[in-house]
Formats: structure tokens, sequence, C-alpha cells
């Protein structure tokens, strides 16, 4: 069965925080597009920074990497938090950047 824009994807909670993800689209030319069906839209943790508790921000594992970035080859134009040696994750998608919420918080 076909998901609908607006339907719940799933809720989870991480780090003290709960996150409902929608079926939705990330580009408003995939919503013309009669091939393309919605999917699960995760926050925008980029546009609107959200941190844990300890000061910690969360990420998705497909944004782009911040300056803090280690991994294989370092850091590039490719480069993903979830090619990323800091990033805790969560559930799937989610996690937290561990490199120190010091280094945010300037």
């Amino acid at each position: 069965m076909p998901k609908k824009e607006g339907e719940l994807y799933k809720s989870l909670t991480l780090y003290g925080r709960r996150f409902d993800i929608y079926y939705g689209y990330y580009e408003d030319c995939d919503r013309e597009n009669p091939l393309c069906d919605p999917l699960p839209v995760y926050p925008d943790f980029l546009k609107t920074p959200l941190f844990t508790e300890d000061g910690e921000p969360f990420v998705t594992v497909t944004q782009d990497a911040c300056e803090h970035f280690s991994g294989a080859g370092g850091r590039t134009a490719d480069s993903t938090c979830g090619d990323c040696l800091h990033l805790c994750t969560g559930d799937g998608w989610i996690g937290i950047c561990a490199y120190g919420k010091d280094a945010y918080n300037k």
C-alpha cells in the first residue's frame, strides 16, 4: 500500500528528545513527479539546530560534514556526518556529533 504525504513513518526518542518522522518530499519537484512516492523526511538540523541536554548537536547521517570531520581520506565536498568518526548513531538516520559540546557553543 503506497504511503501518503503527512502520514507518520515512525516516532523515536533519542538522547531525551522525541522525533516524529512523517512521509513527505525533500524537493518540490519530487511532489510533481508521478513516479516518486513520499518518503520519510528527517529533520534538517543545519536549518534548525537542536542539541542534547549535554550540548551535543543532533545530526543526520546524510547532512554535509562540518569542519570537525574526522574520517578516512579527510573531508571532501562529498563527506557526510555518516562518514565521520564523531557520529554516535541513535536510530538509523539520526545521531549526535560527539566532537565536543564546547566546540559548538563558542
